[in-house]
């Protein structure tokens, strides 16, 4: 009994989540970018990869934003949206989880990507809006787009932008 209790102190070092992407494709992600290994860690960028689709320290991760998202698509609609959600997720997270300073895909911008598909929600708009998340991702990814160019006009032109905003911090990043 006692040595059972003991065991149940003695914490497994958690593994690779499995409803994520596997390890095995963000490590060529880190690999190739040599300017951010010189000021982040392979492990620095993979904990941050999780907490990207966990979400830390009470801001939603991924995996809840793509839920919350997915309860305004009608029912018919909802697994090629969650598959589409899926790849935006998988081509924005190896970016995102660089360090703050490295990345071409900001806290901010994330933040106007969902507000703008809570936005498609109600218009009914899913599919266009995530087509040109898509191209923008796309175009960020190869510096063709500046990350303040991300705002909710420009996907619908028709939403004045507020006075002020506030950006998600990434602490320790």
């Amino acid at each position: 009994m006692l040595t059972l209790a003991a065991c149940a102190l003695v914490q497994e070092k958690p593994g690779w989540p499995d409803n994520i992407p596997p390890r095995s494709y963000y490590e060529p992600h880190y690999e190739a970018d040599r300017h951010n290994q010189q000021y982040q860690s392979q492990q620095d960028y993979l904990k941050w990869v999780q907490r990207f689709y966990a979400g830390w320290g009470g801001i939603d991760g991924w995996h809840s934003i793509r839920e919350q998202i997915l309860a305004d698509v009608d029912a018919a609609d909802q697994e090629p949206m969650r598959r589409k959600l899926d790849e935006l997720g998988r081509r924005i997270s190896p970016e995102w989880a660089k360090r703050s300073d490295q990345r071409a895909i900001v806290n901010k911008t994330v933040q106007t990507w969902i507000n703008a598909a809570y936005e498609a929600g109600a218009r009914g708009d899913h599919q266009r809006l995530l087509e040109e998340i898509s191209a923008d991702v796309d175009a960020l990814l190869k510096d063709a787009l500046e990350p303040a160019a991300i705002t909710l006009s420009r996907y619908y032109p028709d939403i004045e932008p507020p006075a002020a905003t506030s950006d998600l911090k990434n602490p320790g990043k």
